[in-house]
Order: structure tokens, then sequence, then C-alpha cells
């Protein structure tokens, strides 16, 4: 471990879990909540002299033998930062606090400070950015594994898609997911746990518009989409869970569907019409609905390969 790590960026839900893991291996098999192991700092209440103290006291009744560790939050608040700047740059790096550990965890670092300057050069400031597309579904396999919990390849790609891009939504969706199941360790998640308890857009009905165009059907297609197509979340909605259906035709869900349409011979033309309805979603400005009704019509009726 380093003396200190600067924690920062606008992925917070990342940094809690290197907080985590940062406590599970400075105080393996210590809860997290020991008084004697661990302190909370509040920067935008405290000094660095402040900080200086608390890492550098000795923990006298803790599991870890003295050592300590320091978190503080909103660090970029500090006020008086020169003790605790001075003391870890005049030993170039050397930890002035033994074993001790401090985490300052901020949102943001700022360049025109001689600490921060000095924290990025030695590599002890880490940035956080959200969870792109491609680390989505790694988040799911790594969260699910945390609970134990098993999932299909399909099912992952449906928690993507219904975390909307957040962390902790994605977190919360797989709680309410694993609750559902009957909260038990190894459980297997499926797609009926998580349609049954998702918070977002992908609804039931939204369910019934995919299958409605999957399987062709024009009218009930339309008549759903100026229902439930009103903004472009729910058109990103829809072309996520699409996409997914169109990948994991065989599941439960669509897999009649499929049969009814040769879906198989049909699917790399669907797929590179969401494709285009993406961008156009995304860059041409025209109302969600319409760009939506003129891919159902394009799409369903007497479609042929």
């Amino acid at each position: 471990t380093w003396p200190v790590y600067y924690l920062y960026g606008d992925e917070p839900f990342k940094i809690q879990e290197f907080v985590e893991k940062v406590t599970a291996i400075a105080f393996p098999g210590v809860a997290a909540s020991d008084p004697f192991c661990i302190d909370r700092i509040d920067g935008s209440t405290s000094t660095g002299s402040d900080v200086l103290g608390a890492v550098q006291s000795m923990g006298l009744f803790s599991a870890g033998a003295g050592k300590r560790l320091v978190i503080v939050r909103q660090a970029h608040q500090l006020k008086e930062l020169d003790a605790l700047a001075n003391a870890l740059m005049a030993g170039d790096g050397e930890s002035p606090w033994g074993d001790s550990i401090l985490l300052l965890v901020a949102d943001n670092l700022d360049g025109r400070r001689k600490f921060h300057q000095w924290l990025k050069k030695k590599g002890y400031a880490l940035e956080f950015k959200v969870a792109r597309d491609a680390e989505l579904l790694q988040w799911v396999h790594y969260l699910t594994k945390k609970r134990q919990l098993k999932v299909s390849a399909g099912v992952a790609e449906l928690l993507a898609i219904v975390s909307d891009g957040s962390l902790y939504r994605l977190s919360q969706e797989i709680e309410k997911a694993w609750i559902y199941a009957g909260a038990q360790p190894g459980a297997e998640l499926t797609l009926e746990h998580v349609n049954a308890v998702s918070s977002t857009q992908i609804t039931h009905e939204m369910i019934e518009l995919v299958r409605a165009v999957v399987e062709g059907k024009r009218t009930r297609s339309l008549l759903l989409t100026e229902k439930l197509i009103r903004a472009p979340e729910d058109a990103i909605g829809f072309v996520g869970f699409l996409t997914w259906s169109l990948k994991n035709a065989n599941s439960p869900e669509f897999a009649k569907a499929a049969q009814i349409r040769n879906l198989r011979a049909l699917r790399p033309k669907m797929l590179a019409s969401l494709i285009e309805l993406d961008a156009r979603l995304k860059g041409s400005g025209v109302e969600a609905t319409l760009l939506v009704e003129q891919f159902v019509i394009e799409n369903t009726g007497e479609l042929t390969a």
C-alpha cells in the first residue's frame, strides 16, 4: 500500500469500491466500522493539521497493531494544507506515518495547487471516470461475483442496459433482482427477475413493444411506440433492449417470435437499422417518437431478408 491516495473523478461508486478494497487489505478480517482502526474526516470543516494529527496517532486498541486508516471526504476543500503537504513532500514519498494509510477523496484535482501537482507527479492521484459502455459488462460480472450470484451472458447484457450507465443503479438493480429471486447465496438471476424489479423505462410494456417489432406486428408496434416513446431516453432504452433481444433470440421471451419470423435471417438488416436509429437519435434533432415510428415501419410487416 501507498502512504497516501488522492482519489477523484466523476464516478463515486468506483471510488467507494476502491476504498473498500484498501480497507480490506489494511485490516483483513476487521470490520470497516472499527473506531480503533479508522478515522473519517470531513474536509470541508477540517484542516491539514487535523488530518496529519489523525494519521500520525496510534490506534492503541486496534487490531492493526497501531496502524490507522484515515479517510478524508471532500478533501479538495481542506484548508491550511501546509502541515500535511510538508510532512509528505519532505520525505519525497517516504511514509511519515509508518504503515498507516491516508485516503483523500475529492471531487477534483486542482492543478494550480503545489501539493496536488506533487501528488499527481508521484502517482498518488487516481482518477475514476464514469464507466464506458464497454466497461459495464465487466462491472456486472464483478458485482454479481461479489454477491456470489450467477448470470447468463444475456442477463448480464440486460443488466448493463438497465443500469443506464450508472454503477450505483447497476448495483441496486442486481440487489433488487437478487432479493426477488429469494436472496439466497449462489442464486442465478434470470430475465424474469430483472424485468420484475427494474426501475428503468424497460417495463413490461416496453418488452411488449420489442416483442411486437420482433414478430413484425406493425400496427401494435406503432400504437405502443406512440404510448411509450416520449423522450430521447425512452428511445435509447428501446434501442438497447431491442439490440439485446436480437442478440438473445433464443431466450424464453423471444424464442417463439424468432421462429415465427425467421429472425436469424433478418437480424443483420435490423441491427444495421438500429445503428442508424441510434445515430439519428443522438445527432439529428428530430423528435424521438417520429424516428422510432420510421424504424418500426421499415422493420415490420412484410419484411424479407
